[in-house]
């Protein structure tokens, strides 16, 4: 059987020899012929009985060296593309079948050698043939491909036998070789591929329980070489610019390096239990990240930097949950979500405009989810303002608004960075969580009163700051809030309340209910006149306008008139008729305030005021009418009603005559200041 084998070796040389002379000559329809033959004879041998179990490991792989070495050199002389990728492919199999069958531990370090040397073959002649135009460059990336993949194999099957430390030397110096070779010959996207077979190795090694047993620190030195190795790479890359490479490429790869290594290096760490440098060490990559996507920018790889600087900002965010728990880890989330903005709109990254936005909702769930029901701290009493407790949860709500309008501010602090309708969606959505985390916990944890005025203080500063800017959109956003405070306060202050119970406290006017009243009322009055000193004219800021005054001139006669309910209720014993008494009270204020507004419209030559001057005469006269009269005797009431009638339809026509065309003359129009 040996001399047969033997015989079939110099057979197969022979013919190797004679398809190179003819590919020299130009014979091309010979040697592919011959070329076809000696690829077909490899697979007859096992064919006609000489099995993989007659030849010796070290003949095989000498007969692969041979063989590939003839078909290499015929690609490269004929600058054909089938012969190479028949040899490595045949040469992958053949060894992958002996491997499987016939491997054992003494030949561990010969078929290393060996395995080396087919490495050298396949790869120098792709990276050679490539560069001297003797191949296609795919063909050549393939090839480096099917050798990255066949040696991580290899080294699998070898590590037992090698030992640890040797299998990832052999590994590492492999991932040396094919990214100096992708760095000269330009090749990318087989870093990602070189990336890939690299992390499944080692997370083999991990999973067999080889690489834990060599120790937690020295598993993680070993990942953090093969990080450095691509880094190096990376950064050499960006650096030196006269070698072509793609950012884009580059900027995920070394996310995708920086996630792999700090999982692994982690997990590893805390194998052996939770240590408090945890968190510095989580800091110290985040300061490492932060540190190259500075140096980036500078240089002008921007795409890199930015992905260097995400990397380090995610780090920073998960340095909070290791070192420190529950309540800080929202605080650091909710105050990195504002900084994140304002480095995004510094450096105009689309990226980190995502990531902020991705921070504060991590920072709202951590608060919801786990804070409010879990940290019992929160529920401590920070001060007493007023006989009201305020916990430190309302604090925590607090940093949470602030994070969100202060991030929708900085997003909208300049232009448009990339699509200005979405930006403006994502900054109304990020302002309106930060209110809306306030808005509900403040109802949650103070009275009704307190919680009005601490709407009615987030929605004035949201205005001023708007306004400021003179931003649109957001003195939108400041005045729907100004208009939910003035329907929280006439819905539930004061008539949902009142429904419920007697009223709140003895003292009439001076309460924090009716100061509250005359904040809201004061802040939609001051907001409306802002608008029209601040933004140019238009639609938009004249329905805002209306919008503003009208229910800030009704919230006061609205809570002045349970001012009124407050009095009698509490001090209207003297009185023989109660109910009459504050109904009368009531129509007394109500007219008061009407010939009060009505003047205020003259005065500010502005219709809609007067309208509702009007509108509040008339229900007044109802009311006196059809409420307060309904206890005198018809004949009085009969002559009241013919003198009032009288009164109105002479002002009818006083008004139809004198004064109609002059009061349409006389309003400003809305774009004039009040």
């Amino acid at each position: 059987m040996a001399v047969t084998l033997t015989f079939a070796w110099i057979l197969t040389v022979m013919f190797l020899a004679y398809a190179v002379v003819m590919a020299g000559r130009g014979r091309m329809n010979v040697f592919l012929a011959l070329a076809m033959t000696v690829v077909a004879g490899g697979a007859l041998m096992e064919l006609l009985g000489f099995t993989l179990n007659d030849i010796p490991g070290h003949g095989l792989f000498v007969h692969l060296l041979a063989l590939g070495a003839a078909l290499l050199a015929v690609g490269a002389i004929r600058n054909w593309t089938a012969p190479p990728l028949l040899a490595v492919g045949g040469t992958v199999m053949l060894v992958s079948s002996w491997c499987g069958a016939h491997y054992s531990d003494p030949q561990a370090t010969a078929t290393l050698a060996f395995a080396w040397s087919l490495f050298a073959l396949f790869v120098g002649f792709a990276a050679g043939a490539t560069r001297f135009g003797r191949a296609h460059v795919h063909a050549g990336i393939a090839m480096a491909t099917a050798c990255a993949v066949a040696m991580s194999l290899l080294l699998l099957v070898t590590l037992e036998s090698m030992g640890r430390h040797a299998t990832l030397t052999h590994l590492f110096l492999m991932d040396a070789v094919l990214l100096g070779v992708c760095l000269w010959r330009r090749w990318h996207w087989l870093r990602m591929g070189l990336l890939v077979c690299s992390y499944s190795v080692i997370m083999v090694t991990m999973e067999r329980g080889f690489l834990a047993n060599i120790g937690e620190l020295a598993s993680s030195v070993w990942i953090w070489a093969f990080y450095a190795l691509l880094t190096g790479d990376v950064l050499l890359r960006a650096w030196r610019k006269s070698f072509a490479t793609r950012e884009k490429l580059d900027a995920a790869l070394a996310s995708l390096a920086t996630a792999m290594m700090f999982w692994n290096t982690y997990g590893l760490l805390l194998s052996a239990g939770y240590q408090p440098w945890m968190g510095a060490y989580t800091a110290l990559l985040a300061a490492g990240a932060i540190g190259l996507s500075v140096f980036l920018l500078r240089g002008g790889r921007a795409i890199l930097g930015n992905a260097y600087l995400a990397c380090g900002l995610v780090l920073a965010a998960l340095f909070a949950p290791i070192q420190f728990d529950r309540a800080t880890v929202t605080y650091a989330w909710a105050i990195q979500a504002a900084v994140t903005m304002l480095i995004a709109r510094r450096l105009a990254s689309r990226m980190l405009l995502a990531k902020s936005f991705a921070v504060l909702l991590l920072a709202i769930t951590h608060y919801v989810h786990l804070d409010v029901p879990y940290d019992q701290r929160l529920a401590a009493t920070m001060l007493t303002f007023a006989g009201t407790a305020v916990p430190w949860r309302l604090l925590l709500a607090a940093t949470l608004a602030v994070s969100g309008v202060v991030s929708a501010g900085l997003l909208r602090a300049g232009p448009a960075i990339e699509n200005l309708r979405a930006e403006r969606t994502l900054a109304g959505v990020m302002l309106w969580l930060g209110m809306g985390v306030w808005a509900v916990e403040t109802c949650l944890l103070l009275p009704a009163p307190g919680a009005t005025w601490a709407w009615l203080a987030l929605a004035c500063g949201v205005s001023a700051v708007a306004l400021a800017r003179r931003s649109v959109w957001a003195s939108a956003s400041g005045a729907i809030l100004i208009l939910l405070t003035t329907a929280k306060l006439l819905a539930y202050d004061t008539l949902s309340l009142r429904l419920d119970g007697p009223p709140v406290g003895v003292s009439v006017a001076v309460n924090w209910q009716f100061g509250s009243a005359l904040a809201v009322a004061g802040a939609g009055l001051l907001c409306a006149r802002a608008l029209a000193r601040r933004l140019p004219g238009g639609a938009l800021p004249a329905t805002l306008r209306h919008l503003l005054i009208l229910p800030a001139a009704g919230a006061i006669v609205w809570a002045g008139s349970f001012e009124i309910d407050r009095y009698f209720h509490f001090h209207g014993q003297s009185f023989a008729n109660v109910a009459q008494a504050r109904q009368v009270g009531y129509s007394i204020w109500w007219a008061v305030y009407a010939a009060v507004v009505l003047a205020a419209g003259f005065l500010a030559r502005y219709a809609p005021v007067r309208y509702l001057a009007l509108a509040l005469f008339a229900i007044t006269l109802g009311k006196v009418l059809l409420v307060d009269m309904s206890d005198v005797e018809a004949g009085y009431r009969i002559a009241s009603f013919v003198a009032l009638g009288g009164l109105l339809v002479g002002a009818s026509l006083l008004y139809q005559k004198y004064f109609r065309e002059a009061l349409a003359n006389w309003d400003r129009p809305p774009r004039e200041k009040l």
